[in-house]
């Protein structure tokens, strides 16, 4: 099995900025989850993909999940999730 590099910070991560004027009734939806909100979710991840205890397989799926869903860790974060329920409901079989 090859080692997984740590990931960068979540500053260093590039992101898809929304639109930066309000909202106009009937006109484009704004860009949801927030640029915040992202950075978050991106913050989370890296302590994942970092941490000293976390599992080889859950780093490679982090980083697949992420490689998938470019600029949306949002998304990368709720793929790992069910994939990680999914995995946890066979075991229970």
């Amino acid at each position: 099995m090859t080692a997984v590099e740590p990931y960068p910070a979540a500053e260093d991560y590039r992101e898809e900025r929304g639109p930066r004027t309000p909202p106009v009734p009937g006109g484009p939806r704004p860009v949801w989850p927030a640029p915040v909100l992202r950075r978050q979710v991106l913050s989370i991840i890296i302590d994942v993909i970092n941490g000293p205890d976390t599992e080889p397989q859950v780093r490679q799926g982090l980083h697949q999940h992420l490689d998938d869903n470019p600029g949306r860790p949002e998304q990368a974060l709720l793929a790992h999730l069910r994939d990680w329920q999914a995995r946890e409901s066979r075991s229970l079989e």
